[in-house]
């Protein structure tokens, strides 16, 4: 009997192990993910490639915000239902319709069970809700936009270098709940105490996903004078950029970098069915370095560096005093898959400016 309830009792701790450590990134069908990128376009069904399959882009028939089974919502009902997690989230608009224009302009959430986290960033006002509230059920003219995400399943030395991103961004916080782990995860702490500050105004950090895929994290405090992606993310990348955010007037809208590690404004974006997004109609906020390289047989690159990101910060006047940040991967295939979606772009070699060119 004696070993019976021995071995009983080392079975339930196994199933708990195993239940606290599914703190993931979700697919449409509930199973873990490393990490996953996500860009809808011109309505709530969504485009993705993954750590699973980035050889082409991958249709989702779900709807973001009104079906619990896209990415977005099995990954967010996984953490809802368990309420031993770390969790907070954070939105530049919140789920009451409260918009703030100073301090970060970030979006995301992050949650952890002190073994593995989640960080999902994304360009979505008014999203996630959770405190009761249901996310599929709240009308509103942006979310029918362009917009974009990217979640990473995180170690907890990870979600602790997140929280570092965080204290940088100055995020507003609507969700906090179950601080576990006081002396666990120091930083996110840090970042949750409006009185906290950080010393620098911009950083650059190197990030492991669970399975080790290895991501670059760049930041921007509001007090910072560096435009994120001319003068951050370009020149520590070495590459030129294309660059997909809200081009609305009202912001003015920022020009291209037309020097060293050239930073090229993306018009229009095409879907991988031909439908075509203008700027005004998106609030997707990606990057994707220009090919380099020596091109083989007509398909094979060598030596060129391809890096896509996804950010929280448009490319204008407006956001130049905000904080925000960008998380970039090295990965041909994601990069290929992100320059399929370009159609138009803001050239530099040409007599009147800004004048659009096609992207090839």
């Amino acid at each position: 009997m004696t070993a019976l309830w021995h071995c009983l009792c080392l079975a339930l701790l196994a199933l708990a192990a195993n239940v606290s450590g599914e703190v993931s990134c979700k697919d449409e069908h509930n199973n873990d993910v490393d990490w996953w990128f996500m860009v809808s376009l011109n309505n709530r069904q969504y485009i993705y490639v993954s750590s699973e399959n980035s050889g082409s882009w991958q249709n989702s028939f779900e709807e973001i915000r009104r079906d619990y089974r896209s990415r977005a919502g099995r990954t967010l009902e996984s953490l809802k239902r368990k309420e031993h997690l770390f969790m907070v989230a954070y939105n530049d608009v919140f789920t009451n319709g409260t918009t703030f224009n100073t301090k970060g302009a970030a979006r995301g959430w992050i949650a952890t069970d002190g073994r593995t986290g989640v960080w999902l960033v994304h360009s979505m006002p008014e999203f996630p809700a959770i405190d009761g509230e249901d996310y599929r059920n709240q009308p509103n003219p942006v979310h029918d936009m362009g917009h974009s995400f990217l979640c990473l399943t995180l170690t907890t030395d990870a979600v602790e270098q997140a929280a570092q991103m965080l204290q940088l961004y100055r995020p507003h916080f609507y969700h906090v709940r179950n601080t576990l782990y006081p002396g666990k995860f120091p930083q996110l702490r840090l970042a949750l105490d409006p009185n906290s500050d950080p010393f620098d105004t911009e950083q650059d950090l190197q990030i492991s996903t669970v399975k080790g895929q290895q991501f670059r994290l760049f930041g921007r405090h509001p007090k910072s004078k560096k435009e994120l992606y001319a003068q951050i993310v370009a020149p520590a990348l070495g590459v030129d950029l294309f660059v997909r955010t809200d081009r609305k007037a009202e912001s003015e809208p920022l020009p291209n970098k037309c020097d060293h590690n050239k930073v090229y404004n993306v018009k229009e974006v095409v879907s991988p069915h031909g439908k075509f997004q203008s700027a005004a109609q998106n609030q997707a906020k990606w990057a994707v370095s220009v090919k380099t390289g020596v091109k083989l047989f007509w398909l094979w690159r060598v030596g060129g560096n391809d890096w896509t990101c996804i950010g929280d910060l448009n490319r204008d006047q407006a956001h130049q005093s905000r904080g925000g940040g960008a998380i970039c991967l090295e990965d041909s295939a994601v990069a290929d898959r992100f320059r399929e979606l370009l159609s138009t772009y803001e050239e530099c070699s040409c007599s009147t400016f800004p004048c659009e060119a096609k992207y090839d």
